[in-house]
């Protein structure tokens, strides 16, 4: 955590033209109160799994079949899979791109599946 991220179109987009730094958003505040790296990866799993819990439960109850929710979790496992503390690589955006595609392709009516990408 708190390592700088490349700016770059590449790791970026577009945005990356429009920004002036990356990285090290929430780092220098967690350090503060959980010192261990094994502490803050704990944490940022606890937010995470709190969020699909509240947030995104939430919004399947209320919308029910109209919803689809793309379970993202334990897919990027390895630091290599990351440019920071917020920003996978475009290798593992990648890799998340693909399972959505999927998801999206199987939330098709089956006549739509066939012309979707």
């Amino acid at each position: 955590m708190g390592q700088a991220g490349e700016l770059t179109v590449q790791q970026l987009g577009l945005l990356a033209l429009f920004k002036r730094s990356v990285g090290d958003r929430i780092a220098k505040y967690v350090n503060k109160a959980l010192p261990t790296e094994d502490e803050q990866r704990a944490f940022a799993r606890l937010m995470m799994d709190q969020y699909s819990k509240s947030v995104l439960a939430e919004l399947k109850d209320t919308y029910g079949s109209a919803l689809t929710i793309v379970e993202f979790s334990g897919q990027l496992t390895s630091d290599s899979d990351w440019n920071d503390e917020m920003h996978p690589t475009e290798a593992a955006f990648k890799r998340l791109a693909i399972k959505l595609r999927e998801a999206v392709r199987a939330a098709l009516p089956e006549e739509k599946r066939a012309t979707f990408g």
